[in-house]
């Protein structure tokens, strides 16, 4: 199979099999990572992924709506990239946000913009998106945390530290344990762009939108190996987006 110059208006290139392919310049940024094959993966080489139908997960469901979680790490990517520190504390003005918006601001940052506009309008058909529902996402966070933010209307979400507590929803259970059901795959293209991986088991890094009490660049998410303790510094490039949403059914 060779891939084509051909590019549709994705941005994919045709491949002589008639599949789509997207292609990457390889950059771990220090994490050491192999492909599932088992073979190196080398900074600056050119790779090319299949586009594939995304697998999800069912999280609840009803008669007349379904929330649904991607089933495997998407993509990789800072929470935030703009950040500047003042009077040791972490400021962003990205994406619109006015003067005193903390680093780990979820409506601000590059992760929810990057899902509602980039993933929203590449990965979905129009017939697709007329499925997906604006859901109003409830970005409230415990007294004792000064870092959280007004709540947003999303098509496409990460998920809270208090939904993956959410025990109703059927997959996730006792929170801050490591468990399997909490472990996401890394795919190929996110180890190639840098997504920190367990080598035995291929699992990765996964952000949650709930941000850190004490560190304004600090934000909540699921480590490799299942942890719910996990946290990162919103600038960092290597841990995951796991994509959710609340869709109707037809």
């Amino acid at each position: 199979m060779t891939i084509t110059s051909t590019t549709d208006e994705r941005g994919y290139y045709l491949g002589s099999d008639g599949s789509y392919y997207a292609a990457v310049t390889a950059n771990d940024y220090g994490a050491i990572n192999i492909f599932s094959t088992g073979a190196g993966i080398e900074n600056g080489v050119v790779y090319y992924f299949k586009v594939e139908p995304i697998r999800w997960r069912i999280l609840s469901e009803n008669d007349e709506t379904a929330f649904i979680l991607c089933d495997s790490i998407i993509d990789c990517m800072a929470y935030q990239s703009s950040v500047t520190k003042i009077d040791g504390v972490y400021y962003t003005t990205a994406n619109g946000a006015p003067d005193g918006t903390f680093a780990n601001n979820y409506k601000y940052s590059e992760v929810r913009r990057w899902l509602n506009n980039n993933f929203y309008n590449t990965v979905f058909a129009e017939y697709q998106q007329q499925v997906i529902l604006t859901a109003l996402v409830d970005n409230s966070v415990p007294a004792d945390n000064p870092n959280g933010c007004e709540d947003t209307e999303d098509k496409i979400f990460i998920l809270s530290s208090s939904e993956v507590n959410n025990d109703e929803y059927g997959l996730f259970i006792s929170f801050g344990g490591t468990i399997e059901e909490y472990q996401m795959q890394n795919s190929d293209y996110c180890r190639a762009i840098g997504g920190r991986t367990n080598s035995e088991t291929g699992n990765g890094d996964w952000w949650l939108r709930t941000p850190e009490s004490q560190n304004t660049k600090g934000m909540h998410g699921i480590g490799r190996w299942g942890n719910t303790s996990m946290s990162a510094d919103v600038s960092v490039k290597i841990v995951g987006v796991v994509p959710a949403m609340w869709i109707k059914l037809i």
